[in-house]
């Protein structure tokens, strides 16, 4: 039988039978499911919340357009002073962009590299200075803490190929249905 992440599943007996005989450790084989899951998540979120950085990073090409017209357009009859105020603007403005266009980058890389299991202490550093973003910021970060610290967990980034996405061994097959084949000839 097959859940819907594609995991295979065998039934109550099967499990009580495989424990008895110690061919499997199915407490441990429980919390390698649930820690791919929450890295999924995990990864998900980063990249849900680097789009969402991306698009407030925007918001700072406002001031960038504002600076340019104060300083290429001064107004009749204002001094020189809306000159430099253009100048502050606009180094505000590109300052500003470029500083969350960086960190959306960092947490669209921090989602790609936890679904590698890759850099986990880079993904640390991200998960820290992401809970400077209250609420959604916060919220990310300590699930970022939570999930990455766990030992199981550090395990799969230890042990994982660069490129590869690390899935608990499932139990022997010997309980499991096989599945129906579709052209071995048969009506």
């Amino acid at each position: 039988m097959m859940c819907s992440a594609g995991i295979r599943r065998i039934d109550e007996s099967a499990a009580a039978d495989l424990l008895e005989r110690g061919d499997v450790d199915f407490e441990q084989y429980r919390q390698g499911i649930i820690d791919e899951e929450r890295l999924s998540l995990l990864a998900i979120f980063y990249w849900v919340s680097g789009g969402v950085t991306v698009l407030i990073s925007l918001y700072f090409l406002v001031y960038v357009a504002l600076g340019a017209a104060l300083v290429l357009f001064p107004g009749a009859g204002i001094d020189a002073s809306s000159s430099v105020v253009g100048w502050i603007f606009l180094g505000v403005g590109v300052f500003g962009f470029l500083l969350v266009a960086a960190f959306a980058t960092l947490k669209i890389f921090a989602g790609f590299w936890i679904r590698k299991r890759m850099h986990r202490i880079a993904c640390l550093v991200i998960a820290g200075i992401s809970c400077i973003e209250i609420p959604w910021g916060t919220f990310l970060g300590v699930y970022s803490f939570s999930t990455l610290q766990r030992p199981s967990v550090a395990a799969l980034f230890d042990t994982a190929a660069p490129g590869s996405v690390g899935y608990p061994p499932l139990p022997p097959d010997e309980y499991a249905q096989p599945a129906p084949s579709a052209g071995n000839g048969e009506a």
